[in-house]
């Protein structure tokens, strides 16, 4: 199992700043013990394991014989700020806005036109493929708003 499986469990522990550690519901300590094998996060660990093995929420927070672990993204701060940045009232508005809107189009050719990937390679042929997609798209819209007699007078027009 890796180091620093996903759980809500991290919630309960307190990040200190000061001493770069956590302290778990119990008041116990995790230092800073090395990184992640991918290099995205700090690994942090109870220096005595028979602290978590006799603690009364062992199966709760901790279910290794190690102890527990916690894991911290390197650019934690940042991430914090972004989804906290994301979870207010006027970034939701805009979020559910962009979801209408910018949205539409690429569930549209995902879904409706079956283009899960891009046929040609490179920047210049992607940018090709891209622009056919969206004016397919467009005449598509084009032709739902106006129908099919209504476009042709409107391009004749």
């Amino acid at each position: 199992m890796p180091p620093c499986e996903k759980s809500d469990i991290k919630k309960s522990f307190t990040y200190n700043s000061e001493n770069d550690s956590y302290i778990c519901p119990e008041r116990h300590i995790l230092k800073k013990t090395g990184l992640t094998t991918d290099k995205n996060s700090y690994i942090y660990r109870i220096k005595d394991k028979s602290l978590c093995l006799k603690c009364i929420r062992f199966n709760t927070c901790a279910k290794s014989k190690l102890g527990k672990t916690v894991c911290r993204l390197i650019n934690e701060e940042t991430r914090q700020r972004f989804e906290d940045e994301y979870n207010e009232p006027e970034s939701q508005a805009i979020y559910k806005l962009r979801q209408e809107k910018a949205e539409l189009p690429f569930e549209h050719i995902k879904r409706n036109l079956g283009v899960n990937a891009f046929l040609l390679r490179g920047l210049d042929g992607t940018k090709v493929e891209i622009s056919l997609l969206a004016s397919c798209f467009n005449i598509r819209r084009m032709i739902t708003i106006f129908g099919i007699e209504g476009l042709i007078k409107a391009i004749t027009a």
